[in-house]
Order: structure tokens, then C-alpha cells, then sequence
């Protein structure tokens, strides 16, 4: 199971918000300052395996799975698509009347098949099933947008890895502020 990122989220904090919490006036740093954003962004969602954010995404199968199929980064708001390749080798659009979005786990939400549906025969070949998602969302719970601030607070103090002042490790609070939410 391999996953890309086809729409990448926009920024999920303001830069405004994030010069406040900086206590940054001059808006000389504002592109380094949402760079960093974007960095925290890609760290947390790695981390956590939690969607940052409003985003598109596109997971490859080999074949489709006995049961449901779990997706990678949630959480997933809508399926825009299930493709697949047949056993000729022509690239099908599976009806969406044959699957829903089974979210109401906190930990894994799924592709599911509707009653009495089966998964169709794929050709025995690298990435024959791809499923489109949407996952994410425009609005944060206040514990990973803290973890955010955090984390770009870290990286635009400690921007080079040789320094004349002490580095500090990446704050414990941003693991504590994550660990609710995390999807193992």
C-alpha cells in the first residue's frame, strides 16, 4: 500500500497568527515563517498519520483486500474515486454505488463494500486498485494547531544545526499535544 498527495493543503494557520505567537512585528520573515509552517505540517501529518488540512489524495493497491480498504492519512470526508485494472487490462471505474466511506472509527476509515457487493477480479500487477480521497480538514482541533505553533516556533529559533547558542530539542509538548489524535 503506497499513498501520493495529488492536491496538496494550504497553509491551516494565518501568518498573522503565527507572527502573534512569534512576537514577530516586521514582515521581512513572513515567507520563512510560512515555510515553516508547511514543514510542521508535512512533519505532523507524517507523524501522526493524520490528514493536516484539506487535501487529495491517491492510494495504491496491488489487488483489493478480503474486507474493507483502510486508508492511509484520515480524516477521509468523501471517495472521489475507486479505479482498478481489469484482468484484460482496461482501466475501470468501480460504480461508487457499490462502496461507501465507513468513518465513524476514530482510528481507520474505510472503503466498504455495500451488502452483497464483491470486489472485482484486477490484474496481477504493481498499483492495479487506486482509491481517490479527500481527507483533512479547513478547521484544526485546538491540540494540533497548538502542536503546529509549536513546532514552527521550534524551527524559527533553531533554524541552522551549528550554532553559537544552545539547540533544544523538539519540545516535548508538541508529542503530548499529538498523542490523542494519533492514528496508530
Amino acid at each position: 500500500m503506497t499513498y501520493k498527495i495529488i492536491t496538496p493543503a494550504t497553509a491551516v494557520i494565518t501568518t498573522a497568527d503565527l507572527k502573534a505567537f512569534l512576537r514577530v512585528d516586521s514582515s521581512a520573515e513572513d515567507s520563512l515563517i510560512d515555510g515553516f509552517l508547511l514543514a510542521a505540517m508535512a512533519k505532523v501529518q507524517h507523524d501522526a498519520n493524520l490528514a493536516i488540512g484539506v487535501q487529495t489524495i491517491e492510494l495504491a493497491l496491488d489487488a483489493f483486500p478480503d474486507g474493507g480498504i483502510s486508508l492511509p492519512l484520515i480524516p477521509a470526508t468523501s471517495i472521489t474515486s475507486v479505479t482498478y485494472v481489469d484482468t484484460a487490462g482496461t482501466t475501470q471505474t468501480l460504480s461508487s454505488s457499490l462502496y461507501y466511506l465507513n468513518d465513524y472509527s476514530s482510528q481507520d476509515h474505510q472503503v466498504t463494500l455495500v451488502y452483497g457487493a464483491e470486489w472485482p477480479d484486477t490484474r496481477d500487477m504493481t498499483n492495479a486498485v487506486k482509491v481517490r480521497y479527500v481527507a483533512g480538514s479547513a478547521t484544526l482541533p485546538a491540540s494540533v494547531k497548538a502542536a503546529l505553533m509549536l513546532l514552527v516556533g521550534h524551527l524559527y529559533e533553531n533554524r541552522q544545526e551549528a550554532t553559537e547558542k544552545a539547540l533544544h530539542s523538539l519540545p516535548i509538548g508538541i508529542t503530548a499535544l499529538l498523542d490523542p489524535g494519533k492514528v496508530y
